[in-house]
């Protein structure tokens, strides 16, 4: 039992905690802490008695964690990628109509990437089978969409 007093396990099972707990915290700041630990940990196992040294080396590593970290912090919370995910990727996107859109009987399908989506025009239009649309937005699990003249049709490549 004596092993898990020695100062580099409580280091480093401080820097697990602290990684452990920024997933269940909102924001992305805990876990700085929890790498700045990590080093603190390495220099406890070096040095056991040496606190001071310690404690100065886990503030630095957090600091510099923090700094090295913050561009990486700003674009995942402000979505700073271009890159869409999940049914957001489908805005914008070319599709095929599979079945009739037609807002009084509530029914519409397209394909969109592989994958078939209940659809409902915007403006409330019916669009047959076989057209192309345009993803305008998601609602829910429908994809609201425009349709798109014959003439445009020609230069909308589906998204595949």
């Amino acid at each position: 039992m004596d092993f898990l007093l020695t100062p580099w396990v409580l280091w480093a099972l401080l820097a697990l905690a602290l990684l452990i707990a920024e997933a269940f915290i909102s924001g992305f700041f805990i876990f700085w802490f929890g790498v700045g630990a990590v080093p603190a940990a390495m220099v406890a196992g070096l040095l056991p008695g040496n606190i001071v040294l310690q404690l100065a080396v886990f503030a630095a590593s957090s600091i510099l964690a923090m700094i090295a970290g913050r561009p990486f912090a700003k674009r995942l919370y402000k979505g700073g990628s271009d890159e869409k995910f999940g049914a957001a990727r489908l805005v914008g996107v070319c599709c095929m109509v599979t079945e009739t859109i037609d807002p009084d009987k509530g029914k519409g399908m397209v394909r969109a990437e592989h994958d078939e989506w209940r659809a409902e025009t915007a403006d409330g239009s019916v669009v047959a089978n076989g057209n192309k649309v345009r993803v305008l937005r998601i609602s829910g699990t429908r994809l609201i969409v425009e349709p798109i003249a014959a003439a445009q049709a020609e230069h909308c490549e589906e998204e595949d």
